[in-house]
């Protein structure tokens, strides 16, 4: 067979097959208003193959009655992209970087036009919105295109706000650095110790002393930006837990579930770092052998995830979370009629949730 089994067409069949049921449908009503009387290659390449158990290019060809594989091969890689743009602007209001990345390019059109009052009005919002989540890297443009629109004012107004617009640059580039260098310790510890069924080697606890060497020069001097303060308490708390320093690990636990807690509408925008918290207090709660605060902590957290985690395949995950942490209650309480309940009412369930969120490693890490 010439096409089949090529690798742009895997791509592609993945891509599609992938998507929700109301992804493939907002995707269908976006392209037919671009559309010719909804008989537009892409769309029509786009229903074939999602109602299509396997991918053959010849049959796919045929279908829409393509002789040539180059033009095949451009409505393929024009569908790949339509559909990959189409699913960002779908969830655009569910993430605050697509967010910020829209205001500046809508701040950018309007300056192009020289539409001042209505660029300043969408920057001001920008800029809140920025502060609000802690996003500096869009913090420190947007105070950029800010001190730009003073171009256009009075030198009055440009001299009084511009000062204070510096400021805030600089502040934000120092907020910049601390959440980089925090963001790399947090990932250098995670990837040294998120494979939890294996024994962490000697090699391995070296660079984790490294790390919380490295953190003490790092601390935050209060939590007035919470998202640097929950990277850095992360950190501290897998190395303490690795380490085996459970009460000061308990301690720190604290601490983040009290920052989430306070700042409940960062979980939904850093949900990894959010489940990360969830996961470090409940293998910490573990080695100490409590498991009534090990069942504390996780009713707790699960409250939070109940009002304020809203996408869908983070919340499968923390059910993940939630069924091994219940689980190992039970066991180690010994409630055997507790635990066969559980795994009546939420064994399949919960094997369901694996291939969507987790990767292998980590699904194997559940199914052990």
């Amino acid at each position: 067979n010439l096409f089949q089994g090529e690798r742009s067409t895997s791509d592609i069949f993945l891509l599609i097959r992938g998507l929700s049921q109301s992804e493939k449908a907002y995707y269908n009503q976006m392209a037919k208003r671009h559309a010719d009387q909804n008989s537009a290659l892409h769309l029509r390449l786009f229903n074939l193959i999602e109602n299509n158990e396997l991918p053959d290019e010849n049959q796919l060809c045929e279908s829409l009655k393509i002789e040539n594989k180059i033009h095949f091969s451009g409505i393929k890689s024009y569908l790949y992209k339509d559909v990959l743009d189409t699913l960002v602007f779908q969830k655009r209001n569910n993430c605050v970087d697509t967010q910020l990345y829209f205001m500046l390019e809508q701040i950018g059109s309007l300056q192009e036009k020289n539409l001042v009052y209505l660029s300043e009005k969408i920057c001001k919002k920008a800029v809140s919105l920025a502060e609000k989540f802690q996003k500096y890297h869009y913090l420190i443009l947007l105070l950029h295109l800010q001190n730009r629109i003073l171009e256009f004012k009075d030198y009055k107004q440009f001299s009084d706000s511009t000062r204070s617009i510096f400021s805030k640059l600089e502040q934000a580039v120092f907020l910049q650095k601390a959440y980089t260098e925090n963001r790399f310790l947090y990932e250098r510890a995670r990837a040294l110790t998120y494979r939890t069924w294996l024994p962490i080697t000697s090699e391995g606890l070296i660079e984790i002393g490294k790390v919380s060497a490295l953190l003490d020069e790092l601390k935050p001097l209060d939590n007035e930006q919470p998202l640097i303060s929950l990277f850095y308490l992360n950190t501290l708390a897998l190395c303490r837990y690795m380490f085996h320093e459970t009460n000061l690990c308990t301690a720190t636990c604290h601490d983040m579930a009290e920052l989430w807690k306070m700042h409940p509408h960062l979980i939904n925008e850093y949900p990894l770092l959010f489940l990360n918290s969830v996961n470090t207090t409940c293998y910490n709660n573990f080695l100490c052998k409590n498991t009534r605060k090990a069942n504390h902590d996780i009713d707790a957290y699960a409250q939070l995830v109940q009002t304020y985690l809203t996408k869908e395949s983070y919340r499968k995950h923390f059910e993940i979370i939630l069924f091994n942490t219940v689980l190992k209650i039970h066991l180690k309480s010994a409630e055997f009629g507790a635990l066969e309940r559980l795994l009546t009412e939420k064994l399949t369930t919960v094997f369901s949730c694996l291939l969507p969120v987790l990767s292998a490693p980590e699904q194997l890490s559940v199914k052990c």
